[in-house]
């Protein structure tokens, strides 16, 4: 819904609760309408009540026109027999898959954006404190790529890693040091 549209809409409800509580008044008993209009406020009732009903068809027209849903991003493939939509969310989850069986790597998010040849996965993660992570990384972005294109058969055109911290590594039952007294 636009601005002006909100405005319109914030002055309709003002109207209508006005003359709702005129309307109310009258009911209990008491003649409100020719203080209000006038003694002759018939033209003047006339025009009110049809600006009301041009701005109650104006916002049914703008609530039935706006019944399409957003569908997720995905990425589209035609083939002979139709499209082929693979959304944004099944490429995070088999590029997670690719990276969750490479020993080191902790605590993954990853995010695919659609580019104009593919697609591009950005990842963050934690790793062992012990590996080479060029080698991890350069390990994770290869495999994830191979999965990926192989999987959806998508191109993915980069895949951006980002170490976010060393993985804690739990302390083993049994291997707690003694406290000195």
């Amino acid at each position: 819904m636009t601005i002006p549209d909100r405005i319109l809409l914030f002055f309709y409800a003002c109207i209508v609760a006005f003359i709702s509580l005129l309307v109310f008044i009258q009911a209990i008993g008491f003649n409100v309408f020719p203080l209000v209009f006038g003694a002759d406020g018939t033209a003047i009732a006339i025009g009110v009540s049809l600006l009301l009903f041009l701005i109650s068809v104006r916002f049914l027209l703008i609530r039935s026109g706006r019944r399409r849903r957003r569908e997720p991003e995905a990425i589209i493939r035609t083939t002979d027999c139709g499209d082929i939509r693979i959304s944004l969310t099944t490429l995070e989850s088999l590029a997670v898959r690719a990276a969750r069986g490479i020993r080191g790597v902790h605590d993954l998010k990853t995010k695919v954006h659609k580019t104009e040849h593919g697609i591009r996965v950005a990842m963050k993660m934690a790793c062992d404190p012990d590996l080479d992570i060029p080698v991890l990384t350069e390990t994770l972005q290869t495999k994830v790529k191979h999965y990926v294109e192989e999987t959806s058969g998508t191109n993915v055109e980069e895949v951006r890693v980002y170490v976010e911290d060393i993985a804690k590594r739990p302390v083993a039952q049994g291997t707690r040091q003694s406290r000195l007294e």
